[in-house]
């Protein structure tokens, strides 16, 4: 992403700064400029961190939610009064899990895949277990497209961990102490439901000293009482002032240790007087240097809520993002933008997720048209799993709708053309005969506008290298 220029304000109130021999204000100047970049830079750690604080304060009756390093399985599909997150899915079940690894590492065990095939079906279950570092990098995502179907057990091992996996495990090392385990487990509908439990039930989660030990119920993990619960832990994060950002980022370096790509980046934190692990208080610096680094970081945030209100350019009205999603390296400004937009994003190979609020000629998407999606005879998203079509409203919530149909997909009792093309109805009400199979409704009450999200599981080739296009949505009438 291209960096936006420091604002005019910021290099205005810098040019009063310092000394007159030239050198401060540049100095100062500098500072600033290098306390913007170091924004952007700590950014997604510090999502996380609050993440995970708001994500393992309550533990749920139902298990959805869970202490640290303690699994929690969500049971049931969304529905439309789900709000906890934006643009849910209604293909996978999710089994979470957040890892503190500094004490020791965790045992995870998955059963195998093939044992619980879908109703009908002679392919394993697809799961993906993804697994993010405190920076949002996906340093692993270990499931049906990478290990295979049969039964695994990992040790999941932190950054100072030293020692040899046991016999029979295989290890998988993080970069940081903190780990965010996203898993996802293929769910056909409510019938297949019991199946997936089953699956979900079967995965393990222990400490390694208790890995030999008879299975006990996890011991109790304090709560937190002063989480804000209420408030989104993004926009808490973009409530921070410069000194309480950058104290709780040099705190959370010391178990989340900067990559090897991040010279450069830690000369610039320096200038800060910023030393990751240690602790760092902004007021002790020069008044000058502290107010560069107060402007700096303004700048910082104007200019990340800058980069994310761009997108890239749109295929035939679809947004789509192959490359760069998952590992990030020294791409900072990537890094932020995800988390801030889409927390949690997959790897390209394991998932991608076209976007379009558009038709074809650009107009937005109403409920006030119907519209068609088609896809010629060979031509269906290139999947090796499975893909999805799923409609959402202005607040990337689903859409109720009298069939409770959320998304339609290869799971779909689909009706093809003669020809074998596929045209898919994207409207109000119920198309008439055979189409109605293929009808994904849109909002009922008034005029609303909508968008389509199209999830393709572990994409092929095509899919990755941009061979294959989904072609425009088409308004009819």
């Amino acid at each position: 992403m291209k960096a936006l220029m420091l604002p005019f304000l910021v290099v205005a109130a810098l040019a009063g700064c310092g000394s007159d021999d030239g050198s401060q204000p540049e100095r100062l100047r500098q500072i600033s400029s290098n306390a913007q970049s170091a924004y952007i830079y700590g950014y997604p750690l510090l999502v996380m961190e609050y993440t995970r604080q708001v994500s393992t304060a309550v533990e749920a009756p139902d298990g959805s939610r869970a202490p640290m390093n303690q699994l929690a399985h969500i049971r049931t599909f969304p529905t439309p009064e789900f709000k906890d997150v934006v643009s849910p899915n209604v293909d996978t079940l999710y089994s979470i899990a957040w890892l503190d690894l500094e004490r020791e590492p965790y045992v995870l065990s998955v059963p195998d895949a093939a044992g619980f095939a879908p109703a009908g079906s002679a392919d394993p279950r697809y799961y993906l277990l993804q697994m993010l570092d405190g920076w949002t990098n996906v340093f692993d995502s270990p499931g049906l497209r990478t290990r295979g179907p049969g039964a695994r057990t990992y040790l999941l091992t932190g950054p100072s961990w030293q020692g040899n996996a046991p016999t029979g495990m295989e290890r998988i090392s993080s970069p940081t102490q903190l780990v965010w385990m996203t898993g996802r487990t293929q769910a056909l509908d409510a019938a297949d439901l019991p199946i997936v439990h089953t699956f979900q039930d079967a995965i393990r989660l222990v400490p390694l000293s208790r890995w030999d030990q008879p299975e006990t119920p996890p011991a109790p993990v304090p709560i937190d009482k002063d989480i804000d619960l209420s408030t989104p832990p993004m926009a808490q994060v973009e409530a921070l002032s410069a000194d309480a950002f950058f104290s709780q980022l040099a705190v959370l370096m010391r178990t989340n240790p900067p990559a090897s790509d991040d010279g450069p980046m830690l000369q610039a934190l320096a200038t800060l007087g910023l030393t990751p692990g240690q602790p760092y208080e902004l007021a002790a610096q020069p008044a000058e240097v502290a107010g560069a680094i107060r402007l700096g970081y303004q700048a910082g945030q104007a200019r990340l809520r800058a980069m994310a209100s761009q997108s890239a350019d749109p295929v035939n009205g679809w947004t789509v993002m192959t490359t760069g999603i998952g590992e990030y390296g020294s791409d900072y400004d990537t890094r932020a933008v995800v988390a801030r937009v889409g927390l949690g994003a997959n790897l390209p190979e394991d998932a991608v997720y076209p976007r379009t609020a558009i038709d074809g000629t650009g107009r937005p998407l109403s409920n006030a048209h119907r519209y068609t999606l088609s896809f010629p005879p060979g031509q269906l998203p290139p999947a090796n799993a499975f893909w999805s079509l799923t409609m959402y409203d202005d607040d990337q919530a689903l859409v109720a709708n009298p069939i409770e149909r959320y998304a339609i997909g290869d799971r779909s009792p689909l009706v093809f053309e003669p020809d074998g093309s596929l045209i898919l109805r994207i409207q109000k009400d119920a198309p008439a005969g055979a189409s109605a199979a293929n009808w994904l409704p849109t909002p009922q009450d008034g005029t609303q506008d909508f968008n389509l999200i199209l999830r393709i599981y572990w994409p092929q080739a095509a899919m990755l290298d941009g061979s294959w296009r989904t072609l425009p949505v088409v308004r009819v009438e």
